[in-house]
Parts: structure tokens; C-alpha cells; sequence
């Protein structure tokens, strides 16, 4: 909800982007070592079962060095989102009022509560803290090379076809197919 005229709604900045964009207010200041809380003028209404958790933007973070801390919204919260960016820059970061400050992400929870007990299930890292399971990495994935595979895809699933690049010289389809990537364009694509 938009508690002000001069709000921008948050938004995603692309198709399949994790976090809808969160927008300054007004023109700020974020101090070397400073926290300040920067004024969004959004209130958000989330479902029931999830929390809206605040993240900052990868941009700020590699480029100014721009935080985001204490970012959980609760779906039963109903008031303003306040962003607090934590710099951890030598440097003052200046931002204008529309400027992209934060994101939010929208997860689902966990149905669990907390319960005590007498003693917890044993798991190979036990009791062993920080770092601990970076001390003897073991590789779990391998790099395999697969051969290029070709597909026809169309809105009717049924239609849908896959094949190796070992048949492309004789596959049917690819003989009728008219809208078809040009020969060099295959050939590259194989190489």
C-alpha cells in the first residue's frame, strides 16, 4: 500500500528475479560505519504462511559496500517498511529519493515449533562449530561433458522433441522444418 503519492511500488527488475525492488522515499545519506533506517513509504499485506525478508542489492553491496540488516517482516505486520542499510564502506553513500535501496523477497515458512529434549540426533558434524565443515571439502559433483542436444519446442507439449547432434543430418523434422536455425548457426552451435 502506498502511504504517500510519491511512492514507487516495489517491483521485480526482471522476469525470474528473486526480490521485488524496494524504493527510497526521499534523498539520503548512508555514513562510513553508519546504520541509518531509510524510509520507504509502503506498508505490505503478506500471505498467510510466509514473511517478506529484506535483502540488499547485489550492486550496492559489491560497488559501496551497502547492507541490509534486521530484515523480516512478519505477514501478520501491517505498518511501514523501513529498510536500515549498514555501510561497511570507508566512504559516505549518497542516494536520491526512487533510488533501488533493498529487496524483497517473499518466502515461505516452516510449519515447526520448538520443543525441548533430552538429547539430539547424532549427524557426522555433531558439536563441531564455524568453519568446521570447510577443513576436509570433499567433492560431490563431477564435471561430465554431454554431447549437444537439439529440440523442437512448441505450446503444444505433445509436440515437443529432442535429439542428439548425431542424427541432425538425417532427422525428419529438421528436412521439413522451414523456420530453422541456418546451417552455420547448427554448425557453430555443435562445435
Amino acid at each position: 500500500m502506498k502511504l504517500l503519492d510519491a511512492v514507487i511500488i516495489p517491483a521485480k527488475g526482471s522476469r525470474f528475479a528473486a526480490g521485488h525492488d524496494i524504493y527510497a522515499l526521499t534523498d539520503g545519506l548512508v555514513p562510513a560505519k553508519g546504520q541509518p533506517m531509510v524510509e520507504t513509504g509502503i506498508a505490505v499485506g503478506l500471505p498467510k504462511g510466509t514473511n517478506g525478508r529484506l535483502a540488499a542489492r547485489s550492486g550496492m553491496a559489491s560497488k559501496m559496500g551497502i547492507a541490509v540488516g534486521g530484515g523480516v517482516i512478519d505477514a501478520d505486520y501491517t505498518g511501514k517498511v523501513k529498510v536500515i542499510l549498514r555501510n561497511h564502506g570507508e566512504a559516505n553513500c549518497l542516494f536520491k529519493a526512487g533510488d533501488q535501496i533493498a529487496q524483497l523477497i517473499i518466502e515461505r515458512i516452516a510449519k515447526a515449533d520448538a520443543m525441548a529434549v533430552d538429547e539430539l540426533e547424532t549427524t557426522g558434524r555433531g558439536k563441531k562449530g564455524s568453519g568446521s565443515s570447510d577443513r576436509n571439502p570433499k567433492r560431490s559433483i563431477k564435471a561430465k561433458e554431454e554431447k549437444v542436444k537439439i529440440s523442437f519446442l512448441h505450446t503444444d507439449t505433445g509436440n515437443n522433441e529432442f535429439f542428439s547432434a548425431a542424427k541432425i543430418g538425417y532427422h525428419p523434422r529438421l528436412m521439413k522444418e522451414k523456420e530453422m536455425l541456418s546451417s552455420a548457426h547448427v554448425n557453430a552451435a555443435l562445435t
